[in-house]
């Protein structure tokens, strides 16, 4: 799944476009396994006449996909590199194929105007780049290629006296969990090993879930409030960037204090 489409354009290969308010773009979810099915069989990159199967991979997919599905839902607000974007409508292809087209409209630029299209190789065919010893720098995005990630905003302001000081607090929890991963401790030796292939005795792995570190960034943007007969003062981004770090599904407090350098009624968002 990814983007495949800019102002109506779309891509085949991973492309990087310029973008400003106003435009739109669509991120396709295909929910079809018969690629996967097809790979199975191929007899270049596939398992024919073999006992492996991509069944685990198919129904981890699965589930990304319906994870995917179900949180962009129309009016959903999300952050693409610099650029903010809103879910405005979700359109459904069966006839033929099985995707989800999820339209997207940018409402807003709030740093380097550019996001990634993946393109339809990338969201359609399998391997993502990787076929055989070859290596497709066109069709392979990587973990970290514009990810679309949900935006929320909240906004602090004082009220009824002039402020010294905004002290506001952030609960969160921040971590990633990877699942099913090989318990490489429980692997015998080779010697081991060849002994009980000689018995025919089978052996399988050790499967293990395992949390890591992740982060959490967020900026903060700062106005004057608003004084009667006056224009309405644009937010002004401060230049630090502010990180939460977590790295299993503990909740964190932290707090920021504020100190304007100008006293009055603050905007904080």
């Amino acid at each position: 799944m990814g983007f495949i489409k800019h102002n109506n354009t779309q891509y085949k290969d991973k492309t990087t476009v310029t973008v400003s308010a106003g435009d739109t773009a669509i991120f396709e979810i295909d929910r079809s396994n018969k690629v996967w099915e097809k790979l199975e069989g191929d007899e270049t990159n596939g398992f024919k006449d073999t006992e492996v199967n991509l069944s685990d991979l198919i129904n981890s997919a699965e589930s990304w996909r319906q994870r995917a599905s179900d949180l962009l839902v129309i009016g959903s607000k999300w952050i693409v590199g610099s650029s903010i974007w809103i879910v405005e409508k979700r359109v459904e292809h069966t006839s033929g194929e099985d995707r989800l087209h999820v339209h997207m409209k940018c409402v807003s630029i709030v740093g380097v105007p550019e996001i990634g299209i993946a393109g339809t190789r990338a969201v359609r065919e399998p391997l993502g780049g990787y076929e055989g010893d070859v290596f497709n720098p066109n069709k392979h995005c990587g973990a970290a290629y514009y990810n679309v990630c949900r935006l929320n905003i909240a906004t602090i302001r004082p009220v009824r006296r002039d402020t010294e000081v905004i002290e506001l607090g952030i609960q969160s929890q921040v971590y990633n969990k990877a699942s099913g991963l090989c318990n490489f401790n429980d692997i015998p030796s080779p010697a081991k090993l060849f002994k009980l292939d000689k018995k025919d005795i089978n052996v399988s792995t050790g499967r293990m879930d395992k949390y890591f570190q992740r982060s959490s960034c967020f900026s903060i943007w700062v106005r004057p409030v608003q004084k009667y007969g006056q224009a309405k003062a644009p937010f002004v981004r401060m230049p630090q960037v502010f990180c939460v770090q977590g790295s299993a599904p503990i909740t964190q407090n932290n707090y920021l204090r504020i100190r304007p350098r100008t006293a009055g009624f603050m905007n904080t968002g």
